[in-house]
């Protein structure tokens, strides 16, 4: 499957605020539970300074297909 394919995505928020301790259990629960329906995972990285402070998390999640991106810790996270 690749990402054009995917009609639908799990979208994780991770703030730099929380450290990774929610994200090793998202992905805990995400490597432990299937989906069932194909989907693209994307990483929001909210309130991290450069892409260099979102690396051990990406390295993390080496083994998963995903998608990321970097914004602001602007207003409500529904925004991210």
């Amino acid at each position: 499957m690749t990402q054009l394919e995917a009609k639908l995505a799990a979208v994780h928020l991770i703030r730099a605020s929380n450290g990774p301790s929610p994200f090793v259990a998202f992905l805990d629960s995400y490597r432990r539970h299937a989906a069932g329906v194909p989907h693209e995972l994307v990483l929001v990285f909210k309130g991290f300074a450069s892409t260099k402070e979102t690396e051990p998390y990406v390295t993390l999640a080496r083994d998963l297909r995903l998608r990321s991106l970097v914004v602001d810790d602007q207003g409500y996270d529904l925004g991210a």
